[in-house]
């Protein structure tokens, strides 16, 4: 063979492939990876829980980003209330954590749509009740926006900093008052009143 093109060709076990060859291999294997990683993401969404399952048995990656927000299929299960589809996720290892493009984490996505079984959810299994986006907002901030008032109940249940603020200065009560959710913003007070004062976050 000429030197040249070994340079460029990969040996495997006792067979010699070439660079073209390879770059269709790899590229065959991206594709099939990557169909796979938003078939998870549509299981998840459609709440298809033997579809998610075979393809976490069949390596699909639990954790992928969506290029267009960077979402995990746990913030898809999350913002859709799919409390199976975060149980099987969760159980398989999806990271609590992930952030999307905006900096929110799951917690943020249920606590903004008030979706309280996914969000106890995962507060059970450690999500970070304080967790701040790219705007310095908790998921309480983003209830209270909201309005989402089982949320904002069952954050403060779990220690939710009432007195945290943001990027801009504003507490979850201010956010409230400013979106016209004025019973949010009284309970939100009311607990405020009730709490001493700690970090700003």
């Amino acid at each position: 063979m000429d030197v040249a093109l070994l340079h460029k060709s990969h040996v495997i076990g006792a067979y010699v492939i070439e660079q073209p060859l390879l770059n269709r291999l790899e590229g065959t294997m991206n594709t099939t990876a990557d169909s796979m990683k938003k078939a998870v993401s549509n299981a998840a969404e459609k709440g298809n829980a033997s579809e998610l399952q075979r393809l976490i048995t069949d390596g699909a990656d639990i954790n992928h980003r969506s290029g267009m927000t960077g979402a995990t299929a746990l913030h898809d299960a999350a913002a859709l209330n799919k409390p199976g589809m975060a149980h099987l996720l969760l159980t398989h290892g999806a990271d609590i954590a992930a952030a999307d493009d905006r900096g929110k984490t799951a917690l943020h996505d249920a606590s903004w749509y008030d979706h309280t079984d996914v969000a106890k959810m995962l507060l059970d299994k450690g999500a970070d009740v304080d967790a701040v986006d790219r705007n310095g907002r908790t998921a309480l901030h983003d209830a209270a926006e909201a309005g989402s008032e089982e949320a904002i109940q069952l954050l403060l249940n779990r220690g939710a900093n009432v007195h945290a603020i943001d990027d801009y200065g504003r507490t979850a009560e201010q956010l409230a008052r400013l979106r016209g959710n004025l019973e949010m913003a009284e309970i939100l007070r009311d607990d405020a009143n009730r709490r001493p004062r700690r970090h700003e976050r």
